[in-house]
């Protein structure tokens, strides 16, 4: 009987444990997430200035970022991952500062700088957990970037090399799509179309909605 109740719980911890890592690798992947949508939103409000709602969307993204580091900081006991996020902490606050500034080119490099850092160190995160995003069927931070490079392809930002970044994520979404539901490949093939034209077409609210309807397509 003892016997029996020492594997409950040992069963009981290893669940519990299991539980908590899950956790601290969906908050891992959000930060991935929010990293390009702040870029993204940043890059946007640059083209769009007069949409200040963006502003105040970006601030409440950087209060998620912060509600993420505060979960894995106090969840995750991986000394790996505390160094990792201790370093990341000076970008989230760079961050948080350039968004106190005036929008210009030197604050979008910085912005796109410290976003990738971001994403970068999530991704070696979630490594330190043995999680392998090559099998991850999600789709929304794939087409967060895709946004992000569109939108940097027609400003003019040279510094990420949008337009093969931009062709490398498409080739990672037909990837992923493989085996999907129609409606998700209906809306991918749309989106695709706009982004493949020839034409010197620049309809990021378009993009924006087809972006939207895949993510809700895919959850």
């Amino acid at each position: 009987m003892k016997k029996i109740f020492h594997l409950i719980l040992i069963g009981a911890i290893f669940l519990s444990h299991a539980s908590a890592n899950e956790k601290i690798i969906d908050a891992t992947k959000d930060i991935k997430y929010l990293s390009q949508k702040i870029a993204k939103d940043y890059l946007y409000l640059y083209s769009n200035p007069k949409r200040t709602i963006l502003h105040s969307e970006l601030i409440n993204d950087v209060k998620k970022l912060e509600t993420d580091f505060r979960f894995i900081a106090k969840s995750s006991d991986n000394s790996d991952t505390k160094d990792i996020l201790d370093f990341l902490s000076y970008s989230k606050d760079q961050i948080k500062e350039i968004l106190n500034r005036d929008i210009s080119i030197e604050n979008i490099t910085q912005m796109l700088d410290y976003s990738e850092t971001l994403s970068e160190g999530a991704e070696s995160i979630l490594m330190t957990y043995h999680y392998n995003t090559t099998n991850d069927k999600e789709l929304k931070t794939d087409l967060m970037e895709i946004s992000k490079f569109y939108l940097a392809q027609h400003l003019g930002i040279n510094s990420l090399n949008s337009t093969e970044q931009l062709q490398l994520k498409m080739q990672i979404v037909e990837t992923k799509l493989e085996g999907e539901n129609i409606n998700l490949i209906s809306s991918w093939s749309a989106l695709k179309n706009l982004l493949d034209a020839k034409e010197n077409y620049f309809i990021p609210n378009i993009i924006f909605i087809l972006v939207k309807n895949m993510e809700n397509s895919n959850r």
